[in-house]
């Protein structure tokens, strides 16, 4: 993985990159919050250039750790929700979400109280489907789902 900062116009946009530079996790701060991409479809779209970016913006490449310094920041402050979730969801329980986005990671299920990922690409954006919980994925708090 490799991660990069970009900042513009009072923006910081943080990536994790996986080998292929595609985005697997962002992190936007601008004037309204903060943005994560494991609640909102806020994960670039395509190959991330660090010298592709429009504008004056600065780009540069940092560590893991700095990366998951903001990452755990903003995530800890979901972390009753989250757990309460994983009560509600326990392993083996049967859901229903529709297809949010699709991600490098598979398909981003929302739920009308969780998100998830299922891993397995297959349906399209909005669709409805029925779903078990396999397991959690702590890194984005979402669950790893499964098609029924």
């Amino acid at each position: 993985m490799e991660y990069l900062k970009y900042l513009v116009d009072n923006e910081y946009w943080y990536f994790e990159l996986d080998e292929d530079r595609y985005a697997t996790k962002q992190i936007v701060i601008d004037d309204k919050g903060y943005h994560l991409s494991c609640f909102e479809d806020s994960l670039a779209e395509g190959v991330v250039d660090p010298d592709g970016f429009d504008g004056d913006g600065i780009s540069r490449w940092i560590s893991s750790d700095e990366f998951y310094s903001e990452w755990n920041h903003f995530l800890s402050m979901h972390a009753e929700a989250w757990n309460a979730t994983k009560a509600k969801y326990a392993i083996g329980s049967l859901c229903s979400g529709h297809t949010k986005a699709f991600y490098p990671q598979g398909q981003i299920i929302e739920g009308t109280d969780f998100m998830g990922i299922c891993p397995i690409e297959s349906g399209s954006i909005h669709e409805v489907k029925d779903y078990v919980v396999i397991s959690y994925d702590e890194s984005n708090m979402w669950l790893i789902l499964k098609n029924v």
